[in-house]
């Protein structure tokens, strides 16, 4: 829009490197009985185009709704973890079965005190068009609530050396923890 070059390193190139470091960390302790897929998807600026092409060719595929949980994570720093509310017209909000999850990884860990829903004021998430196809999850990112968004957020300072490292690392053990979570005993996905 500006004809400036944003380099993303958080927006999403946080997402797209703790993918990598969490599908090390899973493919050395997972619960037999579960697959865990990691994706990476592009246009999500452009009506999240990506992951409304997989969420739609999964869903006749391969990926039953009543057994898969979508989590989209996107901008993992750079702000304080928030649990997304998608839905760009309403906020839908999270399954109830999804909801003990969170809270149950949340008492788990006092690291985790910062974690909040965010609802989402325009847009969405990665997660939308899985939403949009009867899919259970949410999406997990950063937000610095002073602004509402992550900071540098769509910025040509959008760049490694304004990454918070720390941030980004809890972020990471965040959703690996949530993810556990779910796959043990996880109950009827149903979505909300």
């Amino acid at each position: 829009f500006r004809n400036e070059v944003v380099p993303g390193a958080n927006d999403n190139l946080s997402g797209c490197a703790a993918a990598v470091v969490l599908a090390n960390r899973f493919s050395q302790n997972k619960a037999e009985d579960v697959e865990i897929v990691f994706v990476i998807t592009g246009c999500e600026e452009a009506g999240t185009g990506g992951s409304f092409a997989l969420a739609r060719d999964m869903r006749k595929d391969s990926w039953s709704p009543d057994n898969t949980v979508v989590l989209a994570i996107d901008g993992l720093t750079n702000g304080k973890i928030r649990c997304f509310l998608d839905g760009e017209l309403k906020a839908t909000r999270i399954s109830p079965w999804l909801r003990q999850k969170i809270d149950s990884t949340l008492a788990a860990n006092p690291r985790y005190q910062e974690v909040e829903d965010f609802e989402i004021p325009t847009g969405g998430t990665d997660f939308m068009p899985f939403l949009a196809q009867g899919y259970s999850g949410m999406g997990i990112g950063c937000v610095d609530p002073t602004i509402g968004a992550p900071r540098h957020y769509h910025l040509p300072t959008d760049t490694p050396e304004n990454l918070d490292l720390e941030q980004l690392a809890l972020s990471v053990d965040f959703v690996e923890d949530l993810t556990r979570a779910i796959s043990v005993g996880q109950g009827p996905l149903t979505p909300a």
